[in-house]
């Protein structure tokens, strides 16, 4: 059966061959989906950090740059080896005006060895109203 310009119908495709119209096909790249549910800024800042064990906040405290923050957490670098999992306290000033900085309770949900610094992926848990309003204005008014 012909189709109106010449070509085949059913089977195939302009008089291609169904093999050759699938191998087009697969030839197509499709852009990667970020699924991450909030915006993350990129940012540098300071950061100061203690871990915790159970409920109790350990007496050291570590240094660490902020590299991104968003709505739910924050990614940092720091030189210090941190385990997955584990529950931090952090202190962070989100503005050179800030007179104290922010209590912001956190988990290491990923973290990767890069050289020597530890890029750690933290998602907030425990944070107030007060805190939470200032990193929402920080990441809106960076977009």
């Amino acid at each position: 059966m012909s189709g109106p310009e010449g070509g085949r119908i059913g089977n195939t495709m302009r008089g291609r061959s169904p093999e050759r119209v699938f191998r087009k096909a697969t030839t197509f790249s499709f852009p990667v989906r970020d699924n991450r549910r909030a915006l993350r800024i990129k940012i540098s800042l300071p950061v100061s950090y203690q871990l915790l064990d159970g409920k109790s906040v350990l007496p050291d405290v570590y240094e660490g740059h902020v590299v991104d923050i968003s709505y739910g957490g924050m990614m940092i670098n720091t030189p210090i080896l941190m385990n997955q999992f584990s529950d931090v306290k952090m202190k962070v000033n989100l503005s050179p005006l800030m007179t104290e900085p922010l209590d912001i309770y956190a988990k290491a949900l990923y973290v990767q060895q890069k050289g020597e610094a530890t890029e750690v992926g933290l998602a907030f848990r425990i944070i107030d109203d007060a805190t939470s309003a200032a990193v929402k204005s920080l990441v809106d008014n960076m977009v």
